[in-house]
């Protein structure tokens, strides 16, 4: 008895087709469009769960250009706008409150995290940029504070004023400033050079110097500065901070050398 094995049907008519070149093309398409659709609602799921909202929007959308008609596209479609809506309030609460602790890192971080959520606020772009200004402020405004603890008022007022010149608004540099100057003015290291019209314009002049970074004009002008007022602290001070930064690490000569 001759037993014949035969292909299962759908094998059958599929070689039948290949064979023919009539392979019905449609339903080739619908079938890759079932698997691309079931990527695509991976990786929105997957991004939802994550917080990134534009993603699964995004990802939901393509399903719905796909097949218009998905059970469960859409339904998640709106649950990430709601989600997403609800997520943009509670991280703008979030960074505020971080810039409030002065924590300025963790709130660039979060606004650029909005921003990347929502590229129309032009008022957050704004924000970010200013608290990169205020992050670089603030080191300023670190190296201040730790020469006012030390005394060292005129060193001190030099951070505090490249700190405001970068954030003019930064409300730290500004107490500490204020409060540096009360502590030279009650000192007298400056009264003298103040009483001198030309030597403290000269001395406001390498200040500018120092903040636009051309510290070998600064360094000029302190020097002769000094030759005029030796020992002065507060110009001691500011030679000492110039040299350091233009690498060279010679002491500078006072009277009770």
């Amino acid at each position: 008895m001759l037993v014949i094995r035969t292909r299962p049907l759908l094998g059958f008519l599929v070689a039948t087709c290949i064979a023919l070149n009539v392979c019905p093309q449609a339903a080739i398409s619908e079938e890759n469009n079932a698997g691309v659709i079931e990527v695509l609602m991976k990786d929105g799921r997957q991004a939802l769960e994550d917080e990134r909202y534009a993603e699964a929007y995004s990802r939901f959308t393509e399903v719905l250009a796909l097949d218009w008609n998905h059970p469960h596209a859409y339904d998640l479609l709106q649950q990430a706008r709601a989600e997403r809506d609800h997520a943009l309030l509670r991280w703008e609460g979030d960074a505020r409150n971080a810039e409030s602790r002065r924590d300025l890192s963790k709130a660039k971080w979060i606004y650029e995290r909005i921003l990347g959520e929502d590229s129309t606020r032009e008022d957050l772009r704004d924000r970010v940029r200013r608290l990169g200004r205020q992050r670089e402020a603030a080191e300023f405004v670190r190296s201040g504070m730790e020469k006012f603890i030390l005394d060292d008022f005129a060193g001190a007022q030099i951070e505090f004023e490249q700190a405001l010149a970068i954030s003019p608004k930064d409300t730290l540099a500004l107490q500490y400033h204020d409060r540096t100057r009360q502590k030279i003015a009650a000192s007298g290291s400056l009264a003298s050079i103040q009483d001198d019209s030309e030597a403290w314009g000269r001395y406001l002049d390498a200040l500018r110097k120092l903040r636009a970074g051309e510290l070998a004009a600064a360094e000029q002008i302190w020097t002769e500065l000094l030759i005029q007022y030796p020992g002065n602290d507060n110009i001691l001070s500011n030679l000492d901070q110039v040299r350091r930064r233009l690498g060279n690490g010679s002491p500078i000569a006072t009277d009770d050398e």
